[in-house]
């Protein structure tokens, strides 16, 4: 979708982008095809050929800006530059750019007349424009189908298969574009999830450019943290809701990537960490949904998380438990048959994973949630009463949400039974959902404050944490000894027995700092 803003401005570009496998082309075509056309277009594609080259400086100055600049050529036809600024960037789906084009008479760079966006200030640096170089190139061949929407719109449908090159290196190109031409971006998600129905289609979260520059720098995808997500008291409830909601959508997407292309197990973490958020952003918000709105979304998450579990748990028990136990057992043949059988589960559970994260049934899900985030798909459940109480301010219900966490905080160290695993589990729980709380709200309340209370919290689940990779470590080694002769799970028995010390250390560290949070200052007692 374009939008032209003020006299002088560039356009605003707003696309839906699809990956999809080379060998499903084919039946995405016959898709296309069966679609309604637009009232002004005719059925079948338009085909075309499409040469592209992207400039920079030898350092990427404009790549680190988030400025595209790239002069594209169809065969036939002369050249057209394209500037593009991703001040909006990717959102949880949706590409948001503003945009500029030229015509042009030959292929090199024309950078006078640009729009007065100060997101355009680097490229009237003379300095910058004697530097510019092709970078890569792009060559595709694509196919447009002009579709009907809904309300008398119409979407674009571009099938784009081609190669990227950078120097030698080159890589394959298969994307779809849907771009909204006065139709909404709701339409083009539920076009996509209609195409989803016979081809296997996943939200890009990066474009042609982004895949360019990886490809030239050789960047390989790492884990991707979460960003802290800026909050006022006055700030809509809604709008805090929708960008927790994105960021964590966004650290799921970054680390899926990882997982799939690195098989970095931080990566692995990180995504359970980005679930989680979402799962809690959910709980804190369910009451300003309608009834049902959230228990489907929960439900596909927790389907994913039950694969990312295991995948983890072995991860930490192989190269963590396991890892510095080796110091002790040294060549103890029985040691060795445990870490040659973990291993093998490690492995198991990392297959699993990777199959799930490249499955269509996976894809199909994040599809969904892309749609549903980026839509705001539960304000069609609700009427305008509720949607007047969602856009109040987040404030007193940050507190509310902070307070009644709190409290769960207290119940759950009241309950602690030192020999019972599961109390000790119960209060972890309750303390990493109250950190994602205080992560959500923490900039409505005093700095300081907020930085005690989270350290607290942070070095508590730490410790926990401990505890719970011990117990889970417990559950493996009970696991790994069924079955095996009776020397393999004597040693396994003795070899859980005397991590009983460390489980003992950890409880009694917990207690300490139980006892010292206890006595903090809650950051927003002074906000009620």
């Amino acid at each position: 979708m374009r939008v032209k803003l003020p006299a002088d401005a560039p356009w605003r570009e707003k696309e839906l982008k699809l990956g999809f496998r080379p060998s499903d082309l084919p039946l995405l075509e016959a898709s296309a095809l069966i679609l309604p056309a637009s009232h002004d277009g005719e059925p079948g594609a338009e085909v075309h050929q499409l040469e592209a080259v992207y400039f920079d400086t030898p350092e990427f100055a404009l790549a680190d800006e988030g400025i595209e600049l790239r002069i594209r050529r169809e065969a036939g036809s002369g050249w057209l530059q394209t500037i593009k600024l991703r001040q909006g960037g990717l959102r949880s789906g949706m590409f948001d750019r503003l945009e500029h084009e030229r015509a042009l008479s030959d292929p090199g760079p024309k950078l006078t007349g640009l729009p007065k966006d100060p997101g355009f200030d680097l490229l009237r640096c003379n300095r910058v424009r004697r530097r510019l170089q092709p970078v890569f190139a792009t060559r595709v061949e694509r196919r447009i189908y002009h579709l009907a929407g809904e309300a008398g719109g119409e979407i674009e449908l571009a099938i784009d298969v081609g190669r990227l090159s950078a120097g030698r290196r080159t890589a394959p190109l298969c994307e779809v574009e849907l771009e909204a031409k006065g139709a909404t971006p709701a339409n083009l998600f539920r076009l996509a999830e209609a195409l989803s129905e016979s081809v296997d289609l996943r939200p890009e979260i990066r474009g042609k450019a982004d895949l360019g520059y990886a490809l030239l720098r050789r960047t390989v995808p790492g884990p991707e943290k979460s960003e802290s997500v800026s909050v006022r008291w006055e700030t809509a409830r809604e709008d805090v809701f929708a960008a927790i909601l994105e960021n964590a959508f966004r650290q799921t997407r970054g680390n899926e990537r990882a997982i799939l292309e690195t098989g970095d197990p931080e990566a692995v973490h990180q995504m359970r960490v980005a679930l989680r958020r979402l799962r809690a952003c959910l709980s804190v918000f369910r009451k300003q949904l309608p009834a049902g709105t959230v228990e489907p979304v929960r439900e596909s998450l927790r389907g994913i998380l039950d694969v990312l579990g295991p995948a983890r748990d072995w991860e930490v028990f192989v190269a963590d438990r396991l890892g510095s136990a080796k110091l002790l057992a040294g060549h103890d043949p029985l040691f060795g048959s445990i870490v040659t059988i973990a291993e093998k589960e490690r492995s198991k559970a990392w297959t699993q994973l990777r199959k799930l994260l490249a499955s269509r049934e996976y894809s199909r899900t994040i599809l969904r949630l892309t749609g549903w985030i980026t839509c705001r798909r539960w304000r069609e459940e609700m009427n305008r009463k509720e949607l007047r109480q969602f856009r109040g301010p987040v404030g007193k219900m940050a507190v509310k949400s902070l307070e009644k966490g709190h409290r769960r905080l207290c119940r759950a160290g009241g309950d602690l039974v030192f020999g019972d695993d599961d109390s000790w589990h119960e209060l972890r729980i309750a303390i990493k959902r109250q950190r994602y709380f205080l992560d959500s709200f923490r900039s409505c309340f005093p700095a300081k404050a907020v930085g005690r209370y989270a350290g607290a919290l942070e070095a508590l689940q730490d410790a926990l944490g401990g505890l719970q990779d011990l117990a889970t470590g417990k559950e493996l080694l009970a696991k790994l000894g069924r079955g095996r002769p009776e020397p393999l799970q004597a040693f396994l028995g003795g070899f859980s027995a005397g991590q009983a010390g460390e489980r003992a250390f950890l409880r009694e560290s917990v207690l300490e700092q139980w006892s010292e949070f206890a006595e903090l200052k809650r950051p927003w007692h002074d906000c009620r």
